[in-house]
């Protein structure tokens, strides 16, 4: 499914940037100033936002490849009783998703000095485990079970890579609410699922302060 919405999305894109470039041409055959400005200016602006977002893809994947054969280290480890770990002020992190085995999108939340991009970097190894509880059905009064509500926990470990010793963990819960809005795409009706999670700022802030 996300390689149709893929295809289709290059496909819009080059519609766009085929439009506008026929418009700087005709501008620039025509010698229209400000059209070749105006043109050429939005040209510019839509192929740097291509290209930081194929950054952006090709920096996140070559990150992910060059974890892929420690995943099993990482997740596997056995943590040491708690101790404290002189690793300084700004060490570097690697988030790992635990139930997928992969590296976790907040990864790439870190700060640009405490992520690390390969192995060698690694000082701390921070698992994260998620899970759901179902907490209420919200709806309307003619049906009033049509979504389903969830907690989402999210429980935090971190670990001192080279000597294995457990630094800290907790476990982050969203909080339920009686009643919610949302927006939906006209014809698609309420959401069969909302999942109250914790913020992600909170999450980040406790790994990269360690309590």
């Amino acid at each position: 499914m996300w390689l149709v919405g893929l295809i289709f999305g290059l496909g819009f894109v080059s519609l766009i940037l085929i439009s506008i470039y026929s418009e700087f041409k005709d501008s620039y055959d025509y010698d229209d100033t400000w059209g070749i400005i105006k043109y050429g200016g939005i040209l510019i602006i839509i192929i740097t936002v291509i290209l930081i977002g194929i950054f952006s893809w090709y920096s996140k994947y070559s990150i992910k490849s060059e974890f892929k054969l420690f995943l099993p280290t990482y997740i596997n480890m056995t943590p040491n009783q708690y101790a404290n770990s002189n690793l300084g002020y700004s060490p570097k992190i690697v988030i790992v998703d635990k139930d997928n085995y992969e590296i976790h999108k907040y990864h790439f939340s870190l700060p640009e000095n405490q992520m690390a991009k390969k192995p060698s970097e690694v000082d701390i190894v921070v698992w994260i485990e998620y899970g759901e509880t179902f907490y209420d059905y919200y709806g309307t009064k003619k049906n009033p079970t049509k979504t389903k509500g969830y907690i989402g926990h999210y429980k935090i470990t971190l670990i001192d890579s080279k000597s294995k010793y457990l630094i800290s963990k907790r476990k982050f819960s969203g909080t339920g609410k009686d009643n919610f809005t949302y927006r939906t795409r006209r014809g698609s009706g309420a959401p069969k699922k909302k999942v109250f999670s914790p913020s992600r700022e909170k999450i980040m802030s406790f790994i990269l302060n360690r309590y």
